[in-house]
């Protein structure tokens, strides 16, 4: 059975807001069926901002154009070893790169870049990596409806299985979703997984979960929610 976590942000009220508004980290090995001591993985990230701090047009992306906060890359986003042990002996460094932009929104003040790496990892890799940081936007609130701060954005690397070795799984779904305040809404959330025989379920993400804290200020942020696994 393969879980997708959620950390779900829904917009009640649109802000021009300040900084993150959410993102997603997947992976992939190049052939799940190696037997070689060293594994190409194939990571994809995707993160959404306030579109006055990360500007994007159709003209920057047509011309994949530098799409950063300011006008040089800071180093922001990038994926880093978020395992408590480390990450030495498995190949992996952080990855620190500029994104491209891929959507944008001035109705909704968004933007959103997305970055395909391919890496060499060792066979025995077990690790956590993730992009972690501060400065939600706004409207982004806590589970004492605060405006949320820290923010976790994690994945589990496990090579170590056996053949073939599983993917993680994916979704489509937005980084914010626009519902009407006080009322009930159903939102579907498309999931898939490039292992086939996979069993998709979903859960919350949680503070002290499989890949420990997995959602920083945001966890439980949804109370009377309800998601079907």
């Amino acid at each position: 059975m393969i879980s997708i976590l959620f950390q779900l942000s829904i917009l009640v009220i649109a802000v021009r807001a300040g900084h993150y508004k959410g993102g997603l980290i997947n992976w992939k090995p190049v052939d799940p069926y190696t037997n070689s001591s060293n594994v190409e993985v194939i990571i994809y990230q995707s993160h959404s901002w306030t579109l006055s701090r990360l500007h994007c047009d159709q003209a920057l992306i047509d011309s994949l154009g530098l799409y950063v906060d300011g006008t040089s890359f800071t180093g922001e986003p990038s994926i880093a070893c978020q395992s408590p042990a480390g990450c030495s002996g498995t190949g992996f460094t952080t990855i620190s790169q500029v994104t491209y932009c891929t959507d944008f929104s001035t109705a909704v003040q968004i933007s959103s870049g997305a970055l395909i790496k391919k890496i060499t990892l060792d066979r025995n890799t077990d690790i956590l990596v993730g992009f972690t940081g501060n400065s939600w936007a706004p409207e982004i609130k806590t589970s004492l409806n605060a405006v949320a701060d820290y923010w976790r954005v994690i994945t589990h690397i496990d090579l170590t299985q056996k053949y073939p070795i599983n993917s993680s799984p994916v979704t489509g779904s937005l980084p914010l979703i626009r519902v009407i305040e006080g009322q009930t809404a159903i939102i579907q959330i498309p999931a898939a997984d490039w292992d086939r025989t996979d069993d998709i379920r979903c859960r919350w993400a949680d503070s002290s979960g499989p890949a420990g804290d997995e959602c920083g200020d945001i966890c439980n942020n949804l109370p009377g929610a309800n998601l079907s696994s």
